[in-house]
């Protein structure tokens, strides 16, 4: 089941072949670590269903944040992305992904509003 895409990447979720990653500049597969596959599954549970639910935007764009930063965590394992989704506390990732999710919402808001 395809839970995210956009030009760059395509996330994946397979009832019992797990997670995967298509870097689409290249078509390559990417298989996340233990650690982001257990990870990935926990935060994402918080920004659906938890708390964290309510203080989202409408739409997706909290989840579609979310996957968009295991997307680049998968592809550069070494970088400071993966670092916070392995080793930031899943609270305060989750806290960070939604604040960003409505900091671009109410952006996009105050672009479409018309000019007096």
């Amino acid at each position: 089941m395809i839970v995210f895409e956009d030009d760059m990447f395509r996330v994946t979720s397979r009832w019992f072949g797990g997670w995967r990653v298509v870097f689409k500049p290249t078509g390559s597969t990417l298989v996340p670590t233990q650690d982001q596959t257990v990870r990935i599954g926990l935060l994402w549970q918080k920004i659906r269903h938890g708390k964290y639910q309510r203080m989202s935007p409408p739409g997706r764009l909290a989840e579609d944040l979310m996957f968009l930063g295991f997307a680049h965590a998968v592809l550069t394992p070494d970088s400071e992305m993966a670092y916070e989704f392995v080793g930031m506390d899943l609270e305060k990732l989750a806290f960070a992904i939604v604040s960003e999710a409505n900091i671009q919402h109410t952006a996009n808001n105050l672009s479409r509003r018309p000019q007096h």
